[in-house]
């Protein structure tokens, strides 16, 4: 959760092969530990059971037998007087819909390196980003092991959001050419291309996306933050504190990077925060906090670009937001006086209600201090409606700019609304490849894809020097996820990716959990664990979150080792989290 996405050995000369190896060893080494642990428990007899109610059981039984009765004898005794399963049975009582779509996932990566024409490429992944088969197999592993084995913990959530404000602090420096290792001298040599790389993550476009994970998981962690235990309200007023600087420099790190695809993580933390902050009057209170944060970062932005000159990124390197930030600061400066005086319209409103409160039911109603507010569902509907309303207007704007029969009038966005060969920095030609190659697959191809890692093969194959004459350059990845899991695996493997993520969303938003989840909170309140039990739905929700806006954003990015593990992360704590409460 910290040390990956900080570690790094030689700047940005091998990013991706430490990051990569990093990765590899640390799983291959907690797999067999795990496999050691679980040999030595079947060579003793004292196999893990792993089952919490168990657990319960026998404590209430050695409090009836006396405190010398061994365990060692309970277990015995419970295995010997359980039927015996059959294997088929056994293994499906302990998989979620998650482990099925995973399981399908890993069979058709397997086939697929099986049938591909270059079996050895597909396995290895050396023609592309170095994700074949073999990486592939420990990612499963990994999200076997995290889904499985991983109880989260609140404080584990704060290291992984401290080492995200590393990260995004890290990347805004080095847009002022202030880099804290000096790694980026080659601006001051003229290389353009040192301006693609930032922060520990390398290749502007990957931080985008990791920036974009960090937003959203901190935001919906400062929204839900509740009080810790009695006795620790400094560290809760620390922990809100952390959470909101980190979403206020995540956005920052978007503004300042030179990604277009910081509009997508933008539109997610506005348009899907919403529906988690409407729960209660609070998290309304703290989104508008959030929005005021945003805004201001904007200005921040501005004020330090026109501070500094010629000192930041190249001009024809900027993105929309950073061009909206250094150009149109009055438009900012509005949207940031809007937000502060909602923001500070709805903490009045609050703090009136609040005081009215006196602990009774009927103002907790107002206040939203229950889990179910009776408002939360009218105003999600209500956000939904306007939600679905933007979102047609956007698709008739897009389809008015390619087949209106009038593109001058959207000639200022053409990079954003024109689909052509040169739409999204040469990815619409490209993905007109991918189609080509696509169409002509046989059924079977169609179906288990072309293997893992292939298409930048297929490219240099039939196509190499016309991207030379059209683009000057060549492609190893479509540059878009979705397709390149569609090309590689074939409809199968697709269904395989997106039904587990899918399910991972569904686990860690609570989704068919609700009271379940608010028991388990109210429970661990009661039984005075602390905040660490009782914060589990919360880190399922700030997940769930990181992963829907880096699978938004991966409709336009590459997957390569440098974020994946992330990704990998956050499906794995979020099925956790269903296993852990349920």
């Amino acid at each position: 959760m910290a040390v990956f996405p900080l570690f790094m050995t030689d700047s940005y000369y091998n990013i991706q092969e430490s990051k990569l190896y990093f990765f590899l060893y640390s799983t291959i080494a907690a797999a067999v530990l795990v496999a050691g642990l679980a040999v030595f428990g079947m060579i003793t007899g004292t196999p893990w059971e792993g089952e919490l109610p168990a657990k319960a059981e026998n404590s209430r039984d050695r409090k009836k037998t006396g405190p010398k009765t061994k365990v060692k004898a309970e277990s015995k005794q419970v295995s010997e007087a359980a039927p015996k399963e059959p294997l088929f049975t056994l293994i499906k009582k302990h998989m979620l819909p998650a482990d099925w779509f995973a399981a399908l996932f890993l069979i058709v990566v397997i086939l697929s390196t099986a049938c591909s024409e270059w079996k050895y490429e597909a396995f290895w992944g050396n023609m592309g980003r170095w994700q074949g088969c073999f990486l592939w197999i420990w990612y499963i592993i990994a999200y076997s092991l995290i889904s499985r084995l991983y109880k989260p913990k609140h404080w584990h959530m704060d290291l992984f959001i401290a080492a995200g404000l590393a990260v995004c602090v890290w990347g805004i420096l080095d847009c002022f050419w202030k880099s804290p290792l000096g790694w980026q001298v080659m601006h001051e040599h003229g290389s353009e291309k040192a301006f693609d790389f930032s922060s520990s993550f390398g290749n502007v476009n990957v931080l985008t996306a990791g920036e974009g994970m960090y937003l959203l998981a901190a935001s919906a962690m400062f929204i839900g933050a509740e009080p810790a235990a009695e006795g620790k309200k400094g560290l809760y007023q620390f922990r809100l504190v952390l959470y909101y600087i980190t979403a206020c420099a995540a956005f920052m790190g978007l503004v300042c990077g030179c990604s277009d695809n910081a509009l997508i993580s933008v539109a997610a933390a506005i348009c899907f925060l919403p529906f988690f902050a409407f729960r209660s009057m609070k998290g309304i209170v703290r989104y508008a906090g959030l929005l005021a944060g945003y805004f201001f970062t904007m200005l921040l932005t501005g004020w330090i670009g026109h501070r500094e000159g010629q000192r930041v990124v190249i001009r024809w390197k900027w993105g929309q937001l950073l061009e909206i930030s250094m150009e149109h600061p009055q438009w900012v400066r509005t949207l940031f006086i809007v937000s502060l005086l909602l923001f500070g319209v709805l903490l009045a409103v609050w703090m009136i209600l609040h005081k009215k409160e006196n602990s009774t039911a009927s103002s907790k109603a107002l206040t939203g201090e229950d889990i179910s507010w009776k408002y939360a569902r009218p105003l999600r509907i209500i956000w939904a409606g306007l939600g679905i309303l933007a979102a047609c207007v956007l698709i008739w704007i897009f389809y008015d700019a390619n087949h209106g029969g009038h593109p001058e009038l959207y000639a200022p966005y053409r990079g954003i609304l024109i689909f052509d060969n040169a739409w999204g920095t040469h990815r619409g030609y490209n993905w007109r490849l991918l189609f080509k190659y696509f169409r002509e697959f046989p059924l079977y191809k169609k179906l288990i894809g072309s293997g893992p890692e292939t298409y930048g093969i297929y490219t240099h194959v039939y196509d190499h020097y016309q991207m030379l004459e059209m683009f000057d350059e060549t492609y190893d990845s479509p540059h878009n996820e979705w397709l390149q899991y569609l090309f590689t695996t074939g409809i199968l493997g697709f269904i395989g990716y997106y039904g587990l993520v899918k399910c991972a969303l569904w686990n860690g938003f609570g989704i068919g959990r609700k009271k379940a989840s608010a028991d388990a909170e109210s429970s661990a309140v009661k039984a005075g664990s602390g905040a660490s039990e009782a914060a589990v739905p919360l880190i399922g929700v700030a997940f769930a979150y990181a992963l829907q806006v880096y699978t938004l954003q991966s409709f336009v990015n590459i997957s390569i080792p440098v974020i994946v593990p992330l990704v990998v992360l956050s499906i794995g704590v979020c099925v956790a989290v269903r296993r852990n409460i349920i």
